[in-house]
């Protein structure tokens, strides 16, 4: 089962496993195709986690004025200098 990817470009419609609307955009999630508003609603509360580039610690962030595309966790942020 494969839904909507718009990074690749690839738009699928389809039949929305909730609302049962018809001809609309589907995104997957849990092995269920959903329309653009129930995907919505249920990725809302998911807990996003990046973690840390050297340590693989949680809750990394990045300082885009100092560093490019990389995350770090505050502690490796104090070793290195921010």
């Amino acid at each position: 089962m494969t839904g909507t990817n718009q990074r690749e470009q690839m738009y699928v419609y389809g039949v929305c496993s909730l609302c049962a609307e018809s001809n609309v955009l589907v995104y997957e999630l849990d092995d269920n195709l959903l329309c653009a508003e129930h995907y919505r609603d249920r990725t809302r509360h998911i807990k996003r986690v990046t973690p840390c580039d050297k340590c693989g610690g949680d809750n990394a962030v990045r300082d885009p004025s100092h560093r490019r595309n990389e995350y770090l966790c505050w502690s490796c942020h104090e070793v290195n200098g921010f």
